[in-house]
């Protein structure tokens, strides 16, 4: 099993500030920078003082000028740093034709990149109903870190607890799915909208994806002998079964956790922004459910020594 970023009780956040792309940006100007090393220095060049003999050294922004109705070429950031001084921004008046301007600076050897200027803006707040209620965003400036990542399907966070529900419309389609045992029909065979818990933990023939076979090899982890068999949403060290919810005495449909926590910690966690509810932390991210506590909130197991289960779902996330 890959490793997973692994949530007990404890999380932390840190908003890492990092250059991204945005989907929204100036449509008449653009960066570019001149390589490190490169003895290329462009002269500034202003509409309001335009003179031709300036850019006789380099025809293609002679051109360009004429082409793209070019008004200004500024290096805007006034700072010691030679690095940063070798950014120019241009601004220019040809709608539409911001593309052809970046590919044709980016084709110069002597330029290192030519990308469109982005707008600023707080563009990721979320409109989940209960989010003024989420006073720790504030507290951990999720606000600020959103503008630069919601998350990653391509990060798994592990919730060894007392179980989740994973049906739970804010949880639903941030659930892991083990690929590596999955050999059913990839059907939402109950036709809510998703491929979900009970269209996986059924038997292959009655539609699931349930096939009795340890197909990606997971062992337990303190009995090298026992198959971790259809270890489709994670496991159940409880009961040690493929079943990492509840007992399911309301029929599967209902897959409740024993009291909440570990579905109230996948939310805080990675609950979808869906205009509903409360918005995780990281709500792109996936939730792989694993149960290592019962329904009191301790840690047991079928050798009843105290932390077994417990230490058997963490070995099994960490494997």
């Amino acid at each position: 099993m890959k490793t997973f970023t692994l949530f007990l009780m404890l999380f932390s956040f840190s908003a890492l500030m990092a250059q991204t792309q945005y989907a929204d940006y100036w449509e008449h100007r653009i960066y570019f920078k001149i390589k490190d090393g490169a003895s290329q220095v462009l002269p500034e060049f202003s509409i309001t003082n335009a003179n031709p003999s300036l850019y006789e050294e380099y025809p293609e922004f002679s051109q360009w000028i004429q082409q793209f109705n070019i008004t200004e070429i500024t290096r805007p950031f006034r700072t010691p740093s030679a690095k940063i001084k070798r950014i120019y921004r241009i601004t220019f008046d040809s709608p539409g034709n911001i593309d052809r301007l970046v590919a044709g600076i980016s084709r110069l050897p002597y330029v290192e990149y030519a990308e469109k200027c982005p707008m600023y803006r707080i563009s990721s707040v979320p409109n989940d109903t209960a989010i003024s209620e989420q006073y720790y965003l504030t507290n951990i400036r999720a606000f600020d870190a959103w503008e630069m990542a919601t998350g990653s399907k391509q990060v798994r966070v592990a919730i060894v607890d007392d179980a989740c529900r994973i049906t739970h419309p804010d949880l639903i389609g941030n659930i892991y799915r083990n690929l590596g045992e999955i050999l059913g029909d990839s059907i939402d065979n109950d036709g809510n909208g998703y491929i979900d818990a009970w269209d996986l933990l059924r038997d292959v023939n009655d539609g699931g994806w349930e096939d009795d076979a340890n197909q990606d090899g997971n062992k337990h982890p303190s009995d090298p002998n026992f198959d971790l068999v259809d270890d489709l949403v994670g496991w159940n060290f409880i009961a040690n079964t493929n079943n990492p919810l509840d007992d399911w005495e309301g029929g599967p449909n209902d897959p409740q956790d024993d009291n909440g926590h570990g579905t109230e910690i996948a939310g805080i966690i990675a609950a979808a922004d869906n205009q509903d509810g409360i918005v995780g932390i990281a709500s792109g991210t996936r939730i792989l459910p694993v149960k290592g506590l019962d329904s009191t909130g301790y840690s047991v197991g079928p050798t009843n020594y105290e932390g077994k289960s417990l230490w058997d779902a963490i070995n099994y996330v960490t494997a």
